[in-house]
C-alpha cells in the first residue's frame, strides 16, 4: 500500500536518532519524533543498518505503526 497524496505528511516519519545498538542482524534505534509541536520517544528494531546518520526518515501506510509501550 502506497501513501495517499492527501495524507503523505501523516505517513512521513523523521526520527532524530539518540542512540543505536547492534545485535547481530538487528539494529536497535532509540530516538525522538516531533509531531504537532509534541516530542515522543521511540525505539525501532531494523534489519542491519550500520551506517545511520543522526536522522532517519521513512514512509509507512496510514495506521501501520501502533505504539504498544511507553519508552523512557
Amino acid at each position: 500500500m502506497l501513501p495517499n497524496a492527501q495524507t503523505e505528511a501523516e505517513n512521513q516519519i523523521t526520527v532524530d536518532i539518540i542512540n543505536t545498538a547492534f545485535m547481530g542482524n538487528i539494529t536497535e534505534v532509540q530516538g525522538v519524533i516531533k509531531r504537532n509541536d509534541e516530542e515522543k520517544k521511540l525505539r525501532l528494531q531494523l534489519t542491519k543498518c550500520p551506517n545511520l546518520s543522526d536522522k532517519l526518515s521513512f514512509t509507512v501506510p496510514r495506521h501501520a505503526i501502533k505504539f504498544l509501550e511507553s519508552v523512557k
